[in-house]
């Protein structure tokens, strides 16, 4: 028979789970985040398909002669580029990622304009933001 034993240090684990909440809050990772997501959904602009990956409806015809669109190699949302801009900006425990024109929240969700959905995260994009939380995660604790 063996006896197995083991001992927890309490203020170790205590440390720990401060550390943990702090880094939640860290400027650093949250910054690290909304760069690799405006990454992301700017890709999704560049594909123009939604997050079930259908192509965006495309323009109607009006839209294209009043635009003198004549050829079927354009990109739709992409007559200035501004609206494929992202930004982030942390807030709280979180990083809020978006176009940096407000309008573009009207295209996402089909708000008296057809819906062209790009605010999304594929599950590429989310494993690339899981591998940086845990990275900064397991370096956060080794400081412990």
């Amino acid at each position: 028979m063996i006896d197995i034993k083991y001992n927890v240090d309490s203020q170790k684990v205590t440390l720990m789970m401060k550390t943990l909440k702090d880094a939640t809050k860290n400027a650093k990772m949250m910054t690290q985040l909304g760069i690799q997501a405006s990454k992301d959904m700017s890709k999704n602009f560049d594909k123009q398909v939604d997050d079930k990956g259908k192509k965006w409806k495309d323009l109607s015809p009006l839209t294209k002669a009043l635009r003198g669109i004549k050829s079927s190699n354009y990109k739709i949302l992409m007559d200035t580029g501004k609206g494929r801009q992202m930004d982030f900006k942390p807030i709280g425990k979180g990083v809020k990622v978006g176009s940096s024109k407000d309008y573009m929240e009207y295209h996402d969700v089909g708000a008296g304009v057809p819906k062209r959905k790009w605010a999304y995260l594929t599950k590429e994009a989310l494993n690339k933001l899981k591998t940086i939380i845990t990275k900064f995660l397991n370096e956060e604790m080794r400081k412990v």
